[in-house]
């Protein structure tokens, strides 16, 4: 049986359970797994074999870092948690594949950060008579006041966020009369409470300068779709309808067979050429259409869904990017719902001690 040593980034955060133990459980290969956080908790060590602190993705020094821990267990693939390790990855990956270590991230051929931008993404899909995205605008003060009024405010609300963030992290919606007390978008207790008035968005403004959009707001369900890609070709395509959603993570959701979304995701793939493993966000509108909300071109947290269902779409994703022979007939098990509660993990005087 083959053996892989994978490197999970952003080890420590509450869906990663799941997914590692998707290769965990696996017949078809032995893994060894190490994990990396810029925040570790022990308790990883619960899952991982090992942990190591790592600087913040931003950090000049992060790559180097990574770069260290590879060698140390002879890594063959990197595999990105979180949408903020994609730039620096993407960036370094022809250094990193000169090293022997795969990142599971589309190619250089491939236009990935056009799909992780959503002003980005939204341009391009237009450009190329796509229109399935709502309305966007870069959020500019000087024109603040004619965007918000094509977006519908004040009679509708607006949705406020990060052009290139994930786990719902900076997420406001303009709305005057549900705004409460607000001091800043980053902790995610903040999150609970999304709302924000007009003046707290100018001052939000200042918190990270041309990373924010305005969009229009979409009032309907939510419905996620996972794919595993073959450069532009759409190997899987599985949509899941979210019923329920805690800190912008899905804790309720159901496998469908959703051909809109599927036929959208199979158009958008061809157009980005995009490869590996990647997840899509919609959302419907007042008269319950679907629209693209983003694209996040990583392994999504929801995929344990699809392995319950019968098809590891995390260790297809690995095998993948390492040129291995999957099987493209797997049919899922629709109906297959997921409850996510939270887990329990356990430690002792600083080492991991079950679940």
């Amino acid at each position: 049986m083959r053996h892989i040593n994978v490197l999970f980034t952003a080890v420590s955060g509450w869906p990663t359970h799941a997914t590692v133990n998707a290769l965990r459980n696996s017949n078809n290969a032995e893994y060894t797994i190490i994990g990396v956080d810029c925040h570790p908790n022990v308790a990883s060590l619960n899952y991982v074999d090992y942990l190591y602190q790592v600087p913040k993705c931003s950090d000049e020094h992060y790559i180097d870092a990574l770069i260290g821990v590879c060698k140390r267990h002879n890594v063959n693939i990197i595999v990105p948690l979180i949408s903020e390790d994609i730039t620096p990855l993407w960036n370094n990956a022809v250094k990193l594949h000169q090293l022997g270590i795969k990142v599971l991230l589309s190619g250089r051929d491939s236009k990935l950060l056009v799909a992780n931008d959503k002003l980005l993404l939204e341009e391009f899909l237009l450009s190329n008579g796509i229109n399935v995205m709502p309305k966007t605008a870069r959020l500019n003060l000087s024109r603040i006041d004619r965007d918000l009024e094509l977006l519908g405010y004040p009679d509708k609300p607006v949705a406020v966020k990060l052009k290139d963030g994930c786990g719902a992290i900076g997420f406001k919606i303009l709305d005057e009369k549900k705004a409460g007390n607000f001091k800043g978008v980053s902790s995610r207790e903040l999150r609970v409470n999304p709302y924000i008035s007009k003046e707290q968005l100018l001052a939000l403004s200042e918190s990270a300068k041309g990373r924010y959009l305005l969009q229009e707001y979409m009032p309907g369900s939510e419905l996620g779709v996972l794919c595993l890609v073959d450069h532009g070709r759409t190997v899987y395509s599985l949509s899941h309808e979210n019923y329920d959603m805690q800190y912008a993570t899905t804790t309720d959701c159901e496998l469908v067979n959703n051909e809109q979304a599927n036929s959208i995701v199979r158009d958008v793939n061809a157009l980005l050429r995009l490869d590996g493993n990647i997840g899509y966000d919609f959302k419907r509108d007042a008269e319950g259409r679907l629209r693209l909300l983003e694209i996040n071109p990583r392994i999504s947290a929801t995929v344990s869904l699809a392995v319950k269902a019968g098809l590891n779409i995390v260790e297809m994703g690995v095998f993948h990017a390492l040129g291995y022979d999957i099987d493209e007939n797997v049919i899922p098990m629709y109906g297959m719902r997921m409850q996510r509660v939270y887990g329990t993990l356990y430690t002792y005087r600083g080492e991991p001690y079950g679940s």
